[in-house]
């Protein structure tokens, strides 16, 4: 008997312990028809591509989270997110989806309610998470202007790849080309999350990397280093957001410089239909004269509508800015502009079509133009 008793009890103490931790798979599913055009800057010319697309409303993700109960009211996490594709791969001049499995996020935190939240790895940055909070259509479409960073170098143009409507010279896109999934979207990172000091307010700070090792060789650098700062406010309808990114850009190419982002955001949902606005800045100065040709200041509003009608939500989203391009700059217009419709079959899947344009003024005489429509189907798990 007492045998039985000891064995019970070592059981329960490891379904206890097992108890405390868990794994969790999630991910999301977006396969569609698109239809892309891209007038591009070189020859003034339309390209067209149709084909079967992957990410239109929302990027494909796989990812697994597990969480653990560390005793003392701490709590651990660490969460390993991959890219996945539906479409097979493409070599099509206006870029084709192709399969891969890189990762979006890998990180590890530890988290209290009264210490706060210290997370380290490859993440989200706070500037992509206040632009996307601010955004009514998340998806991968042409238009949204204040979300979609897009530096894309004149060779992209020629080929009539990429979005256009935020073009510059080869050189910068060669020392800011990795822009979109470094300095605005993910980063090699540490964070940290206060703990909350006013009901519905959350602050966080934090310093992010390349995965470049910075060296010097003569006049030479290679290497990333910045940090980023957080508020985001919630009080019932009211959603309210900002965010700064600072960058120390060091490019073998270009001799490096500064990079500067500011984001400010707000929302009120009204119940029949949400509202939203962003405003976003990015600013990059050279360290040498020389290159100052390659400086930029690009400036965007936007403003959308999420309203529901039934099961369907019907969006619209509108952008316009400008980019300052050069040493003495010149200032080119930016116009942004995305229509969609969201069905839900239930809260896990949806079909939707969209619509988007995006506009760039690559010069005095020309306007970039991209348009995409898109239909599709998407499923969350």
């Amino acid at each position: 008997m007492k045998k039985l008793l000891i064995a019970a009890a070592a059981m329960a103490v490891v379904a206890g312990a097992q108890a405390q931790s868990s794994v969790t798979a999630y991910g999301i599913l977006d396969y569609g028809y698109t239809e892309t055009s891209n007038q591009n800057a070189a020859a003034n010319v339309v390209k067209q591509r149709t084909t079967g697309s992957a990410g239109a409303s929302a990027s494909n993700r796989l990812g697994f989270k597990a969480t653990e109960d560390l005793g003392g009211g701490l709590k651990g996490e660490a969460v390993i997110e991959f890219n996945v594709s539906s479409a097979g791969a493409s070599s099509d001049a206006l870029g084709g989806a192709t399969a891969s499995a890189a990762a979006r996020q890998t990180y590890v935190q530890v988290s209290s309610a009264t210490a706060g939240t210290v997370a380290a790895g490859y993440v989200y940055t706070a500037q992509h998470g206040t632009r996307a909070a601010f955004n009514a259509w998340g998806g991968n479409t042409p238009g949204n202007l204040a979300v979609d960073v897009g530096y894309v170098a004149a060779t992209k143009a020629d080929t009539g790849t990429g979005q256009t409507y935020a073009s510059g010279s080869a050189a910068t896109a060669a020392m800011m080309g990795d822009a979109g999934n470094f300095y605005d979207v993910r980063a090699n990172a540490v964070a940290y999350t206060l703990p909350s000091l006013v009901n519905g307010l959350t602050i966080s700070a934090g310093a992010f990397t390349s995965d470049k090792q910075t060296t010097t060789t003569g006049t030479a650098k290679s290497g990333n280093n910045g940090t980023q700062f957080q508020v985001m406010y919630k009080q019932g309808m009211l959603d309210l957001g900002a965010a700064m990114t600072n960058t120390d850009n060091a490019s073998t190419a270009n001799e490096g410089g500064n990079y500067k982002s500011q984001t400010i955001g707000a929302s009120y949902d009204l119940g029949v239909a949400k509202l939203m606005v962003v405003r976003t800045i990015d600013e990059f100065k050279s360290d040498v004269a020389a290159a100052n040709a390659n400086n930029y200041k690009r400036t965007v509003n936007q403003a959308g509508v999420r309203v529901p009608v039934g099961k369907t939500t019907l969006i619209a989203s509108y952008a316009k800015g400008e980019h300052e391009i050069g040493a003495t700059p010149t200032g080119r217009d930016l116009q942004g502009l995305i229509l969609a419709a969201d069905y839900a079959f239930s809260k896990r899947t949806s079909a939707y079509i969209s619509y988007g344009k995006a506009e760039s003024e690559e010069s005095a005489t020309f306007t970039g133009v991209d348009k995409q429509t898109s239909i599709g189907l998407r499923h969350s798990f």
